[in-house]
């Protein structure tokens, strides 16, 4: 395949079970994939205090950062709930697991040229919203965990 420029076009970002727009981003999503790996010591590279002599991968998760300009707000304030399907402002209960709580969605991102769909994730990140005489933008990030650990797949691309 041949180097060439790579446009993903503009983005709309999708979050819940049941699809719901959150609006269009500004330049598009960051998307960063975080692998989680566990040192391995070893006496031959000198025991706890010498350096690894292996890394052993036990997962990845991915965040996704998306500053949107045209939002829809009502969906983006039930975001602040921290979990899917929560109510906007409110925290869910102390204590509740995302995964097994079922606090998880599926999280898409519709660019004109690519499509990144993920299926297990949840707002995670600090929400920010500017407001002003001058046009508002509301940022939000997630968190994107695999879809099951005996598939291991972080997310599809179309």
């Amino acid at each position: 395949m041949a180097v060439q420029h790579e446009v993903a076009g503009p983005v709309l970002v999708t979050y819940q079970a049941s699809p719901v727009d959150l609006g269009y981003t500004r330049d598009g999503a960051q998307i960063r994939f975080d692998p989680r790996f566990i040192d391995i010591f070893s006496d031959d590279y000198g025991g706890q205090s010498g350096a690894p002599a292996d890394a052993q991968i036990v997962g990845a998760t991915v965040q996704v950062t998306a500053e949107l300009t045209k939002y829809d707000k009502a969906v983006c304030h039930a975001l602040t709930a921290f979990s899917a399907g929560g109510t906007a402002f409110t925290l869910p209960v102390y204590g509740t697991l995302m995964r097994q709580g079922s606090k998880l969605a599926p999280l898409i991102l519709n660019g004109a040229n690519e499509d990144w769909t993920f299926s297990k994730a949840f707002p995670r990140s600090a929400i920010e919203m500017n407001k002003g005489t001058k046009f508002s933008t509301f940022q939000c990030g997630f968190e994107c965990w695999v879809d099951a650990s005996s598939t291991r797949v972080m997310c599809t691309l179309v």
